[in-house]
């Protein structure tokens, strides 16, 4: 009883058997009852018909020999023992006896003073001392011109309606029998059917578990357990995809973090075994530093990316002028793009207003025009605009560089990806940058896409919520 299986099994069988059961008893005292109502009606039929001919008798239209062989025969056809007892209330009250007339069980007596009275008597189920068995008995008043002169008493032995009875549950039983034949077989499948499609999901739950890389659970019902199996399919896919998603992560996070620490390593063993001498040590040191600037910068990407995936981030909305952001974030790359000549122009009206975490807001600048900037060549130009749309505003950073190929472009938001440019160094960018941006972007409730040709630049478009009134 511990699988579910059996316990459906259990469970379908006692309620089938329960239900025959009690339809099976409801059906059976249902036609007992039906036969006695019959067998009552039967004798009151038979008791008027009584009262006619003992009227005519009384007239004189009608012989004694006639009345005795006419309740005879009605008695044959009934299955029943009639007695026409001619005794009225005076001489019953008097105690007369009625041995003479072959009525001996007390119950007679007992019921005769009621029937006297004018009442119909009908017992279904008395022991007869004279018949030496049950019976259905019946004492009905025998009225002659509207006056009671006796009663007509009516025994049927029980035993006679019984096999009747007993004929029919036989019927019933055997039919009962049957449909718990059929329905085992039935009940059995159907509970397979809804158990096994469990199993399999418990049993592949329990690989999961363990590591192991598991089909997916086929269930072709429609059902809550068809739909089950395909919520955990699709768990599964799921985990399967966040498993190489976490491994593909750890690999490129040991691979940044390798490289950077590796330089730093071979630089201060360079310098530890005197092969870079002290007057050479300041442009390796500047190195080191800048190596550790980039793992410091590696560290705080990664930790964005962990506080945002994990639900962790909070943004701290308010109403902010978008300029007066722009202008900061261009404030602190000015110095890069000054060096490479590059114009940026601001096409942002000064009294747009937005709601967004300011701080959040400048890192998606400062990535988005960092890689402007590192993939433009000298003498480049970048514009920044943007555009009211209902309540959103659809901000633009468009760049002059050297543009994104068809085949990397839908992966740029990709943590890691990073273009196979052999323009630019591999170590100037963590893969991570634009990764961010989308998240904060769709944590803020807006969307970011990318347009770009190779040699023709890039535009970078997302929107952010404008502020009202």
């Amino acid at each position: 009883m511990k699988s579910i299986f059996s316990r459906l099994l259990v469970t379908y069988f006692v309620i089938t058997l329960l239900i025959i059961v009690i339809l099976t008893s409801a059906i059976s005292f249902m036609y007992k009852t039906i036969v006695m109502e019959e067998k009552k009606e039967s004798f009151e039929v038979i008791a008027k018909r009584i009262e006619i001919l003992t009227e005519k008798y009384t007239a004189g239209t009608m012989s004694l020999e006639g009345l005795n062989s006419a309740v005879n025969g009605m008695s044959y056809s009934a299955d029943a023992m009639i007695y026409v007892i001619q005794i009225d209330k005076d001489s019953f009250s008097q105690g007369k006896e009625l041995t003479y007339q072959g009525v001996t069980d007390k119950f007679v007596y007992e019921d005769l003073s009621t029937v006297l009275n004018g009442k119909q008597v009908f017992r279904k189920n008395e022991y007869s001392q004279k018949l030496e068995t049950y019976v259905v008995y019946m004492g009905y008043p025998l009225k002659i011109k509207t006056e009671i002169k006796g009663a007509i008493l009516m025994f049927c032995p029980i035993n006679n309606i019984n096999q009747n009875i007993m004929k029919m549950n036989r019927i019933l039983w055997s039919c009962c029998a049957m449909i718990m034949l059929i329905s085992i077989p039935i009940i059995f499948i159907n509970s397979r059917r809804i158990s096994k499609p469990i199993e399999q999901v418990e049993k592949a739950a329990r690989s999961i578990a363990k590591g192991e890389m598991i089909s997916a659970v086929q269930v072709p019902s429609k059902d809550e357990i068809g739909m089950l199996a395909h919520s955990f399919n699709n768990m599964k896919d799921q985990l399967e995809i966040n498993d190489k998603i976490r491994r593909e992560f750890i690999a490129n996070v040991s691979h940044e973090l390798r490289t950077p620490l590796t330089s730093i390593g071979g630089f201060v063993q360079a310098m530890l075994d005197g092969i870079i001498t002290v007057e050479n040590s300041r442009e390796y040191l500047k190195i080191i530093r800048g190596e550790t600037n980039r793992l410091v910068n590696l560290t705080s990407e990664l930790l964005d990316i962990t506080k945002i995936q994990s639900g962790v981030m909070k943004l701290n909305i308010e109403e902010i002028l978008l300029y007066e952001v722009v202008a900061e974030s261009i404030l602190i790359l000015r110095e890069k793009a000054d060096s490479k000549g590059i114009t940026i122009s601001i096409l942002v009206d000064k009294k747009l207003r937005v709601s967004m975490d300011r701080e959040r807001l400048m890192q998606i600048f400062i990535n988005i025009l960092s890689n402007a900037v590192r993939y433009s060549e000298i003498g480049g130009q970048i514009d920044i605009t943007a555009k009211e749309k209902k309540h959103l505003v659809e901000i633009t950073v468009a760049d002059t560089g050297i543009g994104i190929s068809e085949k990397d472009l839908p992966f740029i938001f990709d943590k890691f990806y990073q273009s196979k440019n052999h323009l630019i160094p591999e170590k100037e960018s963590s893969g991570l940058g634009l990764s961010i941006v989308k998240n904060l972007v769709v944590l803020s409730g807006g969307n970011i896409t990318a347009k770009s040709k190779k040699g023709e630049g890039t535009q970078i478009c997302f929107t952010v919520n404008k502020v009202e009134g």
